[in-house]
């Protein structure tokens, strides 16, 4: 894949500002909820949305109930997170992703999938970022820290990684383990 080495410097310049909205955003889904096990930002193949999602444990502990074998997994995935923005709700990182998106239009067609991996990085980065400053310990502790791409299906070492650059070892093993597993 070839990557244009202009895009990096462009998203690596709006690190903070995604920083910035993923505490905003994340705040704005759990309000009212002290009792978060899982946060996590999604996008879509094109890497041209991102959105926060939230679990809560009485969710997990239904969703344990009911799936039973699923639970662990459920614990991970933002389809199954019960604390999320409205259809065609706008959102706090809804300014960011459109300066994502005038970007995108830049690239051409043949470049497009390695953008949009580098743009997933990037909010990967983001993510990282956050977990390592302990932004997600201090406001969701022992909370799983998420990285989701809705519509499409990633290598399984790239979310073993991000999965491990998101959480503590001893609580992204079992998933990792699953992932490595089932993915």
């Amino acid at each position: 894949m070839t990557q244009n080495p202009e895009w990096w410097p462009v998203l690596e310049a709006w690190l903070p500002e995604l920083q910035e909205r993923t505490v905003a955003a994340l705040e704005a889904v759990t309000a009212g909820h002290d009792d978060i096990v899982g946060v996590a930002l999604f996008t879509d193949a094109d890497a041209a949305t991102l959105v926060p999602a939230a679990l809560t444990a009485a969710h997990r502990a239904e969703l344990e109930k009911e799936f039973p074998d699923y639970a662990e997994q459920a614990g991970w995935n933002p389809n199954e997170f019960d604390l999320q923005l409205g259809r065609r709700q706008p959102g706090v990182l809804d300014p960011l992703m459109a300066k994502v998106k005038t970007l995108a239009e830049e690239v051409d067609d043949a470049d497009m999938l390695s953008f949009r991996v580098l743009a997933w990085n990037w909010m990967v980065e983001g993510l990282k970022n956050l977990s390592r400053d302990g932004a997600f310990d201090a406001a969701y502790p022992q909370a799983n820290v998420t990285f989701w791409i809705t519509d499409y299906h990633p290598d399984v070492e790239n979310m073993v990684e991000w999965i491990e650059l998101l959480n503590p070892p001893e609580r992204s093993a079992p998933y990792v383990a699953w992932l490595r597993k089932n993915w």
